[in-house]
């Protein structure tokens, strides 16, 4: 475990600082420095999977934004990661925008988690590392649900006596509802700044870094 004693000791210096890259994480995400730091510690975590695994791995959100972040650092990312630590290169490997990855990620990111737990002995914290949704028909009931207040506002307005203002009333009601509908799943998708977030993944690496 020699690999994970210098990865656990690891911190990015800018110029010999080991405070800017944090800022810059807190500056861009919105994180505490608390959580900028136990993130960080999940992230080389993440990295020491990423090495030593022969499937393919999947870092979370949280764990994608630090691995982005530091490979601005580029000297500390290349000569003092990769080169010092490591001994080999890592790369990021953007995942493709289709259903099909999406599918594929999914599952890959399920079983990052369980490598995790078996390699470190702990089930990792939800905070980086949120359990994977389940994948459903995405949004099927929602939009039936949508679909049939709408429909049954016109047709009430249509086929009844109610003025046009009442008319009105109802079909603002109607957007209100959506509106509010379309908020909450925005709010629980995890796109919002702060910390956490969601499991969807946008990038992997195959094990020993190829």
């Amino acid at each position: 475990m020699d690999l994970l004693q210098n990865l656990d000791g690891f911190v990015v210096l800018n110029q010999g600082d080991p405070t800017l890259f944090f800022q810059k994480l807190s500056d861009e995400y919105n994180w505490s420095d608390d959580f900028c730091k136990s993130a960080f510690e999940e992230y080389k975590r993440f990295i020491f999977l990423a090495v030593t695994a022969e499937e393919r791995v999947v870092p979370s959100v949280v764990v994608d934004k630090i691995w982005h972040m530091h490979m601005t650092f580029t000297v500390s990312y290349w000569h003092d990661l990769c080169r010092d630590v490591l001994q080999q290169e890592l790369h990021h490997v953007p995942s493709p925008k289709s259903k099909s990855f999406e599918t594929e990620d999914r599952q890959a990111y399920q079983q990052t988690l369980l490598r995790y737990n078996r390699v470190f002995g702990t089930e990792p914290p939800s905070k980086v590392w949120p359990a994977p949704k389940r994948q459903t028909k995405k949004n099927s009931l929602p939009f039936k649900w949508l679909s049939l207040l709408f429909f049954s506002t016109f047709f009430i307005t249509a086929c009844s006596d109610i003025n046009q203002k009442e008319a009105v009333y109802y079909f603002k009601w109607a957007v209100a509802i959506y509106v509010v509908y379309k908020i909450l799943k925005w709010l629980d998708s995890g796109n919002h700044r702060g910390g956490g977030g969601n499991s969807g993944c946008s990038s992997s690496c195959g094990g020993g870094g190829d």
